[in-house]
């Protein structure tokens, strides 16, 4: 008579190889993008395989630009490039629209490589819920090697110095920010391997909203009157966020 474990099982005996009893470890080996940080529920993702097909762009300054590229990428074989000029409100940037359920705190991952030696790189949500359009942002400064938090008045405060963050098109660092809808607040940001708590801290109020919605957004600003490049990758949007 047949006996041990079931064929189908996790728990089986084996030889040479381990078994993997952890489900987010078996979708990674199997070749998901959502390898770093596994919270929340993952709501929508894109490794930019179709170039921006369904994203919306926008830049500030003749020379900006946002475009699909192949010369690099975190995942797969494409990422996005983002470009700005040398003037000091010149910008370029990629958002993606989508529907907001309610369902808990909400996060916003991206993959970055920051390919020149200055750039002000910001993680975006905009939220529009509750009647009321709330703006959420964590910006990586290379000038000032820093992490800082957009506050309720619309300017920055750092919370993190000497983010040393090296020049490079092929290193992409990665970036989560936690916020929740319901309260307007942040939660918490992820560079890498560090977790900043921003528990309890507002977001900007803008104005009012009649519908609700969120968009996510990846920002790169110029600095010290250079032309400014990084590469960005992996978008993923999550709900349920502990």
């Amino acid at each position: 008579m047949a006996s041990g474990h079931p064929d189908w099982g996790q728990a089986q005996q084996n030889s040479l190889i381990a078994s993997v009893s952890d489900l987010g470890e078996l979708a990674a080996r199997l070749g998901s993008l959502v390898t770093y940080s596994r919270t929340g529920n993952v709501l929508w993702l894109s490794d930019f395989a179709d170039g921006l097909i369904g994203f919306d762009t926008s830049v500030q300054g003749a020379g900006s630009a946002v475009s699909a590229d192949t010369s690099t990428a975190f995942r797969g074989g494409a990422c996005v490039k983002l470009l700005t000029d040398t003037g000091a409100s010149d910008f370029a940037q990629v958002r993606k629209p989508l529907t907001l359920p309610r369902a808990g705190q909400v996060g916003f991952e991206i993959g970055v490589a920051m390919a020149s030696s200055r750039g002000a790189f910001d993680v975006e949500m905009i939220v529009l819920a509750g009647g009321s359009q709330y703006n959420f942002a964590v910006r990586l400064s290379k000038e000032d090697q820093t992490l800082s938090y957009l506050n309720s008045g619309g300017t920055f405060t750092v919370f993190e110095t000497a983010q040393l963050v090296p020049i490079t098109s092929t290193l992409f660092h990665v970036l989560k920010l936690v916020v929740d809808p319901d309260t307007q607040k942040y939660a918490r940001f992820i560079m890498d391997q560090e977790t900043f708590d921003l528990t309890g801290i507002a977001g900007q109020l803008v104005g009012a909203s009649s519908f609700e919605q969120v968009t996510i957004k990846a920002d790169l600003n110029a600095e010290g009157g250079l032309a400014c490049t990084a590469y960005v990758d992996c978008p993923i949007f999550t709900i349920n966020e502990p």
